[in-house]
């Protein structure tokens, strides 16, 4: 049973990339699980199993359910290809564009002011013995650690800027859709690099996967608005942050796993090899045998938890407090889909991918108008966030990146929408053939 949902995605993926001829957001999800099986299938040949899962067998009812509610999820964004889009329609408050890039430039060039010596500190220091801390509650995060003088000033601002990818989407859509000069553009590229920042700061790769995937998806979407120069500078681009990405993964790897010698190469080979591969095995395990009888919201809904006070959420602060309860070990992966099972239940999960698909086909059948607005556009890779970034487990967990998402959206709907010129109106097929 582990190579089922290989074969199935690798098929699918294959299947309609045949049919469609072209590389969208819906073959780059589907590629991205493809890919996350293929290590599950390396995993379970190396023996390497997470902890509380070593004599699991994957049961076929598990297997179906997860690459049925997956596909489920993923249906709307095979539908509606976002390559029907010929035209993204600028918007008419563009100056509140530019100050937003500012903004959120100033707001990191801040953080980077105050938490340089943290920085340092998890960069010079032991990564094991800190993330263990992380995972213990017992890492106080950069806003704790902060001057209450300066902590009242940020916090809100991390509350609005929380949400990098959401500051890589703007950049692209202010050069390639807006036509704005390149210092906003860059401006915030600048300060999407916060979320490779903050990772650091909380000891995790998981931001820096977070933000390899969430850079490839926004390519790919505004890929076909570029011409051929800037594609060629887009891709160069891209090698140089997945190579940074890589070398601080592989560096937290070995910090976390062991040295420099032979055998602890090895453990350094097996830790990547179950951080990329566990989710399918775990949301198996999960999914047959965990019964949480301590049911909660907080992770759908994480800010409107925090705004009534309650005390548990946040991704880790759930995982800790449900295994204590229950005595399961829950710090693991299992996608978004079995990271709801184990807070919320079963049959929330299944109502949440069956929500997620009507309102995906509710939203994206704007795309069959070839014209959209940016509110169309983010939303359509707000949605696709969800599955993609949601191969580990619910990136919108924490109440700062719900809000920001949130946030940006009313944003985005206010920035308003003007008329594409005429020549924008043509396809772009048409434009750079």
């Amino acid at each position: 049973m582990i190579a089922v949902p290989f074969v199935y995605f690798s098929f699918l993926a294959l299947f309609l990339y045949r049919k469609k001829k072209v590389l969208d957001i819906a073959a780059f999800i589907i590629g991205i699980y493809a890919a996350a099986s293929f290590f599950a299938i390396i995993r379970e040949l190396y023996g390497i199993r997470s902890l509380g899962v070593e004599t699991y067998q994957i049961t076929p009812f598990a297997s179906l359910c997860y690459c049925g509610l997956l596909t489920f999820c993923i249906l709307p964004f095979i539908t509606y290809s976002n390559s029907l889009i010929h035209v993204i329609k600028p918007v008419k408050r563009e100056w509140a564009l530019k100050i937003y890039a500012v903004l959120a430039a100033v707001r990191f060039l801040a953080v980077i002011i105050l938490t340089k010596d943290s920085f340092i500190g998890v960069i010079t220091g032991d990564m094991k013995v800190l993330r263990d801390a992380v995972l213990a509650g017992m890492y106080d995060g950069y806003l704790v650690q902060m001057p209450s003088v300066f902590r009242l000033i940020m916090t809100p601002l991390h509350y609005f800027f929380g949400c990098a990818w959401i500051q890589l989407f703007l950049a692209f859509y202010c050069r390639y859709i807006q036509k704005l000069p390149s210092k906003y553009f860059l401006l915030l590229v600048f300060a999407s690099i916060s979320g490779l920042w903050m990772s650091v700061l909380e000891v995790d790769r998981s931001g820096v996967a977070y933000f390899i995937l969430s850079f490839i998806a926004i390519c790919i979407f505004f890929f076909p608005y570029m011409t051929r120069p800037q594609k060629r500078n887009i891709i160069m681009v891209a090698f140089l942050v997945f190579g940074a990405a890589v070398v601080y993964l592989t560096a937290l790897t070995l910090a976390k796993f062991g040295g420099a010698s032979g055998d602890d190469m090895e453990e350094v080979e097996n830790g990547l090899l179950d951080y990329l591969g566990q989710s399918y095995m775990n949301f198996c395990f999960f999914f047959d045998t965990f019964d949480n009888p301590v049911k909660t919201f907080n992770l759908i809904f994480p800010f409107t938890a925090k705004l009534f006070g309650e005390e548990h959420v946040g991704a880790v602060v759930l995982q800790r407090y449900i295994g204590d309860k229950t005595g399961f070990f829950l710090g693991l992966f299992y996608t978004y889909i079995g990271h709801i099972i184990i807070t919320a239940g079963h049959l929330i999960a299944i109502l949440y991918c069956c929500f997620y698909n009507f309102l995906s086909y509710r939203i994206f059948g704007k795309l069959s108008q070839k014209i959209v607005t940016a509110s169309t556009a983010y939303t359509y890779l707000l949605f696709s966030t969800v599955i993609f970034l949601g191969v580990f487990t619910h990136f919108y967990a924490a109440a700062s990146v719900n809000f920001s998402a949130f946030v940006s959206l009313l944003f985005v709907i206010w920035l308003g929408e003007k008329e594409p010129s005429c020549k924008d109106v043509i396809s772009y097929k048409e434009r750079l053939s």
